[in-house]
């Protein structure tokens, strides 16, 4: 049985989910796993800061990726 040829539109989501993925998981480390350590030290306190802000940044341009590869091109 023959693969499906694979896109360069599929590799591109692929790859936006997994940045997705990755984006989500250091939002959730910073809040959740550095919550108590970011309470006792300033510097770990703007780490989380850091991190929220990358992951953000991250899931809006991955879910931006991904929506636009769902687009059709006029």
């Amino acid at each position: 049985m023959a693969r499906p040829i694979e896109t360069t539109r599929d590799k591109r989501v692929r790859w936006s989910v997994a940045g997705f993925v990755l984006s989500l998981a250091a939002v959730l480390l910073s809040q959740f796993g550095l919550d108590g350590a970011a309470d006792s030290s300033p510097i770990i306190h703007w780490i989380q800061h850091g991190l929220l802000f990358g992951g953000g940044v991250g899931v809006g341009l991955t879910l931006t990726a991904i929506r636009s590869a769902g687009q059709r091109r006029a």
